[in-house]
């Protein structure tokens, strides 16, 4: 998957804002020195909508970055696209790992909700009544909202 400028902000967050915001200075100076991040951004499209899963902070780094390069796109091996179903995000796998479900068109998961990982693994039996604990309405449907909101 390329990404350009322009593509970087159709992009939909699973986030209303920045767990920490003064990380998206710090991404943008790495970038520039040439930093290679072990993980990679991730991104999963659903229903013709593409999700940004993880990277929220590159992502807002690397659009400032490229604002004045159009034609210039985040490096291919540092994004990683799956396509996948709304179940995907809807149904918990605790094999996997996923224990927050929630339906991304309308719900943001909370950017700090790993606090309570330990709580929602006591109480999985119980998921569907915690949803307080790690998600919220969606407030932003871009990048660069993202961005202003935080």
């Amino acid at each position: 998957m390329k990404l350009f400028y322009n593509d970087i902000n159709t992009l939909v967050p699973t986030h209303n804002k920045l767990r920490n915001p003064h990380k998206r200075e710090m991404f943008k100076n790495l970038i520039l020195t040439g930093t290679q991040f072990k993980s990679k951004i991730v991104i999963y499209t659903c229903i013709d909508t593409n999700f940004v899963h993880d990277g929220h902070h590159r992502l807002c780094a690397w659009m400032e970055i490229l604002a004045p390069y159009p034609d210039i796109s985040i490096p291919e091996n540092q994004i990683s696209h799956q396509i996948v179903d709304l179940d995907w995000f809807t149904i918990p796998n605790k094999q996997s790992g996923w224990l927050t479900p929630f339906n991304p068109f309308v719900e943001v998961r909370l950017p700090d909700f790993f606090k309570q990982k330990e709580q929602l693994l006591k109480e999985y039996d119980n998921i569907s009544n915690l949803g307080h604990l790690y998600k919220e309405p969606r407030r932003t449907q871009s990048i660069k909202e993202l961005m202003e909101s935080s």
